[in-house]
């Protein structure tokens, strides 16, 4: 009910199984929330944006809806950011937008991952850059995508719970903050000009990395 959402096992005595209890009607729990991002951290986003060469935006997770969706959609696609999902997050961004790069996780692109390992701004959303999101060298090889502790790129991440945030890898700018009002928060600020360098041709990136070149 608070922080990074997702599946919950209990392990609960068999004994128990067989106790009654009294609950008052009507007891729910109500999820805890992070606060909204402020203006200046997105400022700041937007500023390592246009001073990168080889920036990506990573995006993961679970709780996106439609308007969430359609708003990292809009901020990738307006400021000319090649986007990757997480592994089974590829519902989180249209496939035919020039701005998708594909998928990382199990059995992803070598080709994407050498691509990653050069970017010089990244920043993450929504995931908590676990093992599996991190398989850079042979097969479920985690947290080999990036240097340890201190990655060479500059990380800017993002998640509703903080225990995620500098648990592995350290960030040049760590948020807690939903994607209720952080995507938002991106695709309404005023797009940075085009680039006068760019790493990556998003649609080119899309092909290359379909082809699996090196």
């Amino acid at each position: 009910m608070s922080g990074r959402k997702g599946p919950v096992v209990l392990v609960i005595p068999e004994d128990v199984l067989e106790e009654r209890c009294d609950v008052a009607a009507g007891t729910l729990l109500t999820p805890s929330r992070a606060g909204a991002v402020a203006s200046s951290d997105i400022e700041g986003i937007f500023t390592l944006r246009a001073a990168a060469q080889k920036p990506l935006l990573i995006v993961g997770g679970n709780g996106w809806n439609a308007r969430f969706r359609d708003a990292i959609q809009r901020f990738a696609t307006q400021n000319a950011l090649p986007v990757v999902t997480t592994f089974r997050r590829r519902d989180i961004i249209d496939h035919r937008l020039p701005c998708y790069a594909g998928e990382i996780g199990i059995g992803a692109n070598p080709a994407l991952l050498q691509h990653i390992r050069e970017t010089d701004v990244l920043l993450v959303c929504n995931d908590a850059l676990s093992d599996i999101n991190t398989i850079g060298a042979g097969y479920m090889e985690g947290f080999t995508l990036f240097s340890l502790p201190c990655p060479q790129q500059k990380i800017v991440h993002v998640m509703p719970d903080h225990g995620d945030l500098n648990r592995v890898f350290r960030a040049e700018l760590t948020l807690v903050a939903e994607m209720d009002s952080f995507a938002p928060a991106l695709a309404d600020h005023m797009p940075m000009a085009q680039p006068q360098h760019r790493c990556l041709d998003a649609d080119a990136a899309r092909h290359l990395f379909a082809r699996g070149d090196p």
